[in-house]
């Protein structure tokens, strides 16, 4: 278990946040490490963006190609 340290400030918002502060900061890391993945995968397909597809196929890649365009 890792220990850090939280201004008092920002424990006592935590406080008022949550009913337990392990399981609120468990949940932010969890949720900003997520948030890290996400980041590292756009970037890698914003390099690498492979070969486009067109707006049709796309509806019916999804199934949505009944719905009319707008």
């Amino acid at each position: 278990m890792a220990a850090i340290e939280i201004p008092d400030e920002l424990a006592s918002q935590i406080e008022h946040a949550a009913q337990s502060r392990i399981a609120f900061l468990s949940k932010a890391v969890s949720s900003y490490t997520e948030d890290l993945e996400d980041i590292a995968i756009a970037r890698e397909r914003f390099n690498n963006p492979g070969e486009p597809v067109s707006f049709g196929q796309l509806k019916k890649d999804l199934g949505i190609e009944h719905y009319p365009e707008q």
